[in-house]
């Protein structure tokens, strides 16, 4: 420091130091650069240290200066993320989903037109579509009550997945039973004159009749899984506003009740 130099150069001076004084040498070199306008050259090959002082980089190969940079180029350059900050948040995740709702539609329109030709009746498949929109909201629903509840992400994962597949299953059994017909035909027989007959049919023993028929039919219609098997099944729905209903009716009363629940916890 004798005779107030304007320029420093320091080979490796972090190098050999404790802790505490790799943290007192970089002090004194930012101290020294700030207060008295000194600016230091540094040979070293510890970079994240670099990192905390340097300005500027200049990388050497065999004696040649093969490129000088500023810090904040070289950062821009090595980041391998781009950092976005939006001053709405809740907006930003309603347009995200609405943005991947119409996502899926149009590649099952890409996909589907091929394979099944243009759908002969618009209005029915606009009706589904929209009829999709509110049942995604429901099963997002669903999922914001459980992740108000559980905190734990491995936990509200597996409770997720788990879920959604019981909910399948039990629709699958579900319209299993809502399909089977009333009536079963007969196998073919051989009358008495030699002629091949085919017997009347008789009542299906597994065929929903009266109030189990009806339970069966409401939870076709309020689960939001049996919904999506009504919506891929061909023709109109039969009763697509309860449909829609029911499914603003889910995600309602889970937001609003895993709202309730999440703050009658005892947060510290």
């Amino acid at each position: 420091m004798s005779g107030n130099p304007d320029f420093f150069v320091l080979d490796e001076p972090a190098n050999g130091l404790d802790p505490q004084g790799i943290i007192e040498m970089r002090e004194l070199i930012l101290k020294l650069n700030r207060e008295q306008g000194i600016t230091v050259l540094i040979s070293s090959h510890i970079l994240d240290e670099l990192s905390r002082l340097a300005t500027h980089y200049g990388f050497i190969d065999k004696g040649t200066i093969l490129r000088e940079i500023s810090a904040v180029d070289l950062e821009a350059a090595c980041r391998k993320c781009l950092c976005v900050t939006v001053s709405d948040v809740q907006t930003l995740c309603i347009v995200s989903s609405l943005l991947v709702c119409v996502a899926t539609a149009l590649v099952t329109l890409i996909a589907g037109i091929p394979l099944f030709g243009i759908p002969l009746y618009p209005s029915v498949m606009l009706q589904k579509f929209g009829i999709g929109i509110l049942m995604v909201a429901s099963f997002s629903g669903i999922f914001t009550f459980l992740s108000m509840l559980i905190h734990n992400k491995p936990v509200l994962s597996v409770v997720c997945i788990i879920g959604f597949f019981t909910l399948l299953f039990i629709s699958i059994y579900i319209m299993q039973r809502l399909e089977a017909p009333e009536f079963i035909e007969s196998s073919f027989m051989m009358n008495v004159d030699g002629e091949i007959v085919q017997g009347d049919p008789f009542p299906n023993p597994a065929y929903l009749r009266g109030t189990a028929r009806a339970v069966y039919e409401f939870f076709a219609d309020f689960l939001p899984t049996s919904q999506s098997f009504r919506i891929v099944q061909s023709g109109a729905l039969p009763h697509p506003w309860q449909l829609c209903f029911y499914s603003v009716l889910i995600s309602v009363v889970s937001t609003l009740g895993g709202i309730f629940l999440f703050c009658k916890k005892d947060l510290k």
